[in-house]
Parts: structure tokens; C-alpha cells; sequence
């Protein structure tokens, strides 16, 4: 297969993967398709916005994901506007991120929150950042831990560095 045609099957499959994606979280949510899309961002460009600026906690790898998930819930009820973020997706083919608004995730976090990531080393990553940088959440990934990033500028959320096992 020539090169050219690869590349058309790969874009041909990243947009069917677009597609669906949006598709399964207008019709779970019942919003209109219109009001999500994708913004492109290069990874390490869009870890840098934040990356060195906050803090982060040590959450060792073997964690039991529901505590995650409801540090994920207290940090979506901290939120009291309808700002824009950007929210990560990672499928086989390439790394997405939605935007749309921070209400629809407070609508319905389990759907987010089992969109997330397990790569192939088995390590979860998720990242939530508004458009504005004011208010995110990140897990991400090293070698040993997670690096959990929680912080809000509108309620001043100051995270403790408590190790969680």
C-alpha cells in the first residue's frame, strides 16, 4: 500500500474514532453533537502550560482507582462556573482532546472518567485543564507513581502532598 494511501486510512479511522466518540457522549448525555469538538494540541506543549507551575502528589501505582475517581468528583463539585477545558482522550490511533464545557463533565463523570487512558503499560493518565489554565486536574504516569495535579484559582484549592496509598 502506498504512503498516500495509508495516510488516508489513518485519517479515515481517526475521524470515524471522532465521530463516535462525540456521538457517544451527545446521545449519554443528550446534548447536541455541535457543542463538543476537538481541539489539536502537541502533548508536551500542552503539559507545559501547567507541568512546572503546580504542585504535584505521589500516589503510588498500585492505588485503588476509586479513590482517584473520587478525588475526580470533589475536584468537579469544587467548580462553580461553566468555563471551557480541554479533556484528554488517548485511543490506540492518537491522543484527542475534547472541548467542551465543565458542566458536562459534572453531568455525568463516570462517562469522562471511563474514557480516560490505560496505556499499554497499564497506568492510568487523565487530564482536565480549563482553556484559561485557571482550574485542572492531571494524573499522570511515571515510572513509580502518579503525579496527581489538582488546582483552582477561582476557590484558591491548595492540595497537601500526602502520599496515598
Amino acid at each position: 500500500m502506498s504512503l498516500y494511501l495509508q495516510e488516508k486510512l489513518k485519517l479515515s479511522v481517526i475521524e470515524k474514532e471522532k465521530k463516535a466518540i462525540v456521538q457517544n457522549i451527545s446521545n449519554k448525555l443528550r446534548i447536541d453533537s455541535d457543542s463538543i469538538t476537538f481541539q489539536s494540541h502537541n502533548y508536551n506543549v500542552f503539559l507545559s502550560k501547567f507541568i512546572d507551575k503546580i504542585e504535584y502528589q505521589l500516589v503510588d501505582l498500585s492505588v485503588n482507582e476509586n479513590l482517584l475517581f473520587n478525588r475526580f468528583c470533589d475536584f468537579l463539585s469544587s467548580i462553580n462556573n461553566n468555563d471551557l477545558v480541554a479533556f484528554q482522550i488517548i485511543t490506540c490511533n492518537t491522543y484527542y482532546y475534547l472541548k467542551l464545557h465543565i458542566n458536562n463533565i459534572k453531568q455525568n463523570p463516570t462517562l469522562f472518567w471511563n474514557m480516560k487512558v490505560k496505556n499499554s503499560n497499564k497506568k492510568l493518565e487523565c487530564l482536565l485543564v480549563a482553556i484559561n489554565n485557571s482550574f485542572g486536574f492531571s494524573i499522570l504516569p511515571t515510572e513509580h507513581f502518579y503525579e496527581l495535579r489538582i488546582w483552582n484559582d477561582n476557590n484558591h484549592i491548595m492540595e497537601n502532598r500526602k502520599y496515598l496509598k
